[in-house]
C-alpha cells in the first residue's frame, strides 16, 4: 500500500486525519493518488516518520480525510543500535511464540512486528501476511485483502498466500450477497381476507 506523510495532529473534529496539509498533499500526488471518487485506492499506510497506521481515504464535506485504524498502529524503527539488537531479538521470540500457541493480541502484534522484521527476510512477506490475518480478525477484509495482493506480488506461487486470498474473496462476496439480500425489496402481502363460502 502507498506510504502517505502527514502531522496525526491535524484531525477532524470526529478524529480523522486531514489531508489537506502541505505534507499530505505532496505525498499523494507522488503516490500517483488522485481526487477521483471513490478513492483509488481505499486503504493507504498514514505516517509521520515515527508512527504508521493504515487508514482508509473518503471525502468529508468535500474535503479529503483519512480514518485510521488505531488499534493496528506500529511505531516506525528507526536507526538500529546494539540495544535494539536485543529488543528485536525478543520481539521475534514473542512473534514465534504467538504464532506456536495460535493466542494472537493483535495490537500487541502490531507493536513488536517491527522490530520483529529486522531479525526475518526482507522478501519473505510473513510479516506482511500475519498483518493481513490481523486486520481480517479485526473486522477489516477489504484492508486484509489489499495487503495480501501486495505479498503475492512477491511471491505469487506462496499456497498459504494464495489460500489466505481465497478465503477473503469468499468472504468478501458472502458479505456483499448478505447486503444484497437485505436491501432487496419484499413481495408484497396480500390484506385481503378469505372469501366466505
Amino acid at each position: 500500500m502507498k506510504l502517505i506523510h502527514v502531522d496525526f495532529n491535524a484531525r477532524t473534529e470526529d478524529d480523522r486525519i486531514r489531508l489537506d496539509t502541505a505534507g499530505a498533499r505532496v505525498s499523494l500526488a507522488a503516490a500517483g493518488i488522485g481526487p477521483q471518487r471513490p478513492w483509488a485506492p481505499p486503504w493507504v499506510w498514514l505516517t509521520d516518520g515515527e508512527l504508521r497506521v493504515p487508514a482508509r481515504l473518503m471525502d468529508v464535506n468535500d474535503q479529503p480525510v483519512a480514518r485510521p485504524l488505531w488499534d493496528a498502529l506500529e511505531d516506525v524503527p528507526q536507526e538500529e543500535t546494539p540495544r535494539d539488537r536485543t529488543e528485536s531479538e525478543r520481539a521475534l521470540h514473542e512473534l514465534r511464540e504467538m504464532e506456536r500457541t495460535q493466542n494472537w493480541n493483535y495490537r500487541r502484534l502490531f507493536r513488536i512486528l517491527p522490530l520483529a522484521e529486522r531479525l526475518l527476510p526482507a522478501d519473505s512477506g510473513h510479516s506482511l501476511y500475519l498483518r493481513s490475518r490481523a486486520f481480517q480478525a479485526l473486522g477489516y477484509p477489504e484492508l486484509a485483502l489489499a495487503v495480501i495482493e501486495e505479498v503475492l506480488e512477491q511471491e505469487p506461487q506462496n499456497q498459504v498466500f494464495q489460500h489466505h486470498r481465497y478465503g477473503l474473496l469468499r468472504e468478501l462476496e458472502s458479505k456483499r450477497t448478505s447486503s444484497s439480500a437485505t436491501l432487496a425489496p419484499r413481495p408484497a402481502l396480500s390484506l385481503r381476507g378469505r372469501e366466505k363460502t
